[in-house]
């Protein structure tokens, strides 16, 4: 029994030398062995103080952690409780990107170009991912940004989180503007009838459609409502990209027809 005690008392003292040595050196440990270091706290509860203090530095100077060549590397309970963190010192848009590139590494065989990601790919992805996309803060990701890195991956996305993205007020440094999903073939089904009804005399409107069996994106922006007497609209067809009807969805058909001259590559 006084072993024991002996053990305890002489573990309690390492301990406390163990917190007042990591408050003394602790951004040194982290820049040195960030990975190493968390997986160690993380996996002992003795050591929440110093997973605590590990947190608390990151968040404050995350380049500590994510430009780190081991980052990659970490495992994604750790960097579930980083996302959990309110103060992490990050842009959202960043931290999707560095997501992404988690994932990704997760499976050697994937394209480096998402362009060419095929829909099992993008299905793999997302799982690896699951958990992870929730602690994204998108609502705080601009427009431009969101387009740009957020986009490519929406496959990634529930159905019911774009809905919202899109329904949010986005903020941008000089601009605000608010974005309402009106049409989505998935949701709505497809006919002329029912795109003019839900789409017309709503202002400026953006379309997005994906070409069926690849990952390209074709959209286009109207300023204007959609009605005949401001743009070319014509009301026994869905969207219609350019005068020539260069890009168009036919009247009640899934197969959209184009231009060749004009979209070569489709």
């Amino acid at each position: 029994m006084l072993d024991i005690v002996i053990c305890n008392n002489a573990f309690n003292e390492l301990k406390k030398s163990s917190l007042e040595t990591f408050n003394r050196n602790g951004r040194n440990y982290l820049r040195k062995f960030p990975i190493k270091l968390l997986h160690f706290i993380n996996r002992h509860e003795v050591f929440n103080e110093l997973k605590k203090g590990s947190l608390k530095i990151i968040c404050e100077n995350p380049k500590l952690l994510f430009n780190s060549n081991e980052f990659l590397s970490l495992e994604k309970d750790v960097l579930i409780l980083i996302l959990k963190c309110d103060d992490l010192d990050m842009k959202e848009s960043e931290i999707w990107k560095q997501l992404i590139k988690w994932g990704v590494v997760k499976h050697p065989t994937f394209q480096s170009d998402v362009k060419k990601f095929t829909s099992k790919q993008f299905e793999t992805l997302e799982k690896t991912l699951h958990e992870l996309i929730q602690f994204v803060r998108f609502h705080q990701i601009n427009g431009e940004e969101f387009m740009l890195e957020v986009w490519p991956f929406s496959h990634l996305l529930p159905d019911n989180l774009i809905e919202d993205i899109f329904s949010y007020d986005k903020v941008s440094s000089e601009n605000r503007y608010k974005f309402n999903l009106l049409f989505r073939k998935k949701r709505d089904s497809f006919s002329f009838q029912t795109f003019h009804q839900i789409c017309d005399h709503k202002g400026a409107t953006i379309v997005i459609t994906q070409i069926s069996n690849s990952n390209m994106l074709v959209d286009g922006y109207n300023p204007l409502d959609l009605n005949r007497n401001t743009v070319y609209c014509d009301h026994e067809y869905g969207p219609i990209f350019g005068d020539g009807h260069d890009l168009y969805a036919p009247n009640n058909n899934n197969r959209w027809k184009h231009n060749r001259s004009s979209y070569q590559d489709i």
